[in-house]
């Protein structure tokens, strides 16, 4: 399996290869699943969220106003999903404890 991740990833993947999963029981390891899921959603979330903010700094909003337009559905696309994804976690958290 090392030999089929990025160099970059590997100490990561090796890491979680051998670490125990915070789960009791086959019950246990489907809201985990879930709760790591969303977790995973949030960030990409957060994560093109900063970029179209960063976009958004670039572009001068008379100049190039459908770009900017753009790019502001484009942010707040993200920011709904975002809080989506939030409401997600809040049904996941008590499951995983």
């Amino acid at each position: 399996m090392a030999g089929e991740v990025p160099d970059n990833v590997r100490p990561y993947t090796s890491d979680l290869a051998v670490a125990s999963v915070p789960a009791v029981g086959e019950a246990g390891l489907q809201p985990l699943g879930t709760a790591l899921q969303v977790d995973i959603a949030e960030r990409d979330l957060r994560r093109r969220e900063a970029e179209v903010h960063s976009r958004m700094q670039r572009l001068d909003a008379s100049g190039d106003a459908v770009g900017y337009t753009a790019a502001l559905r484009e942010a707040q696309a993200a920011r709904a999903a975002a809080a989506g994804a939030a409401g997600a976690r809040r049904l996941t958290v008590g499951a995983v404890s």
